[in-house]
């Protein structure tokens, strides 16, 4: 586990690291997961194929706490109460 407080150069930089440390161009599958922000998610293809793994499959999975909250707003906007009930059920 690692992180970083910078912006998003320096995290690419330190995926970057992990990526050739862990040679990723041995790897059959890279799965994502994360708050499913476009913003990051798109930068991955460029940056697999900058350090040899070209052309690998890509999963990506919305972390569990994040597809909470996505499927709590979009239940929560439908008009029929029972529906709001079990979004209320999926919060906890």
């Amino acid at each position: 586990m690692d992180g970083t407080t910078q912006k998003l150069p320096e995290f690419i930089k330190l995926l970057e690291t992990y990526l050739v440390r862990l040679g990723i161009e041995k790897a059959s599958e890279v799965i994502l997961v994360g708050d499913g922000a476009p913003w990051i998610w798109e930068r991955i293809p460029k940056l697999l194929e900058k350090t040899g793994g070209s052309g690998l499959k890509i999963t990506e999975v919305i972390d569990w706490t994040h597809a909470k909250q996505n499927l709590k707003k979009a239940l929560d906007s439908l008009p029929n109460p029972s529906l709001r009930v079990s979004a209320f059920l999926l919060h906890y």
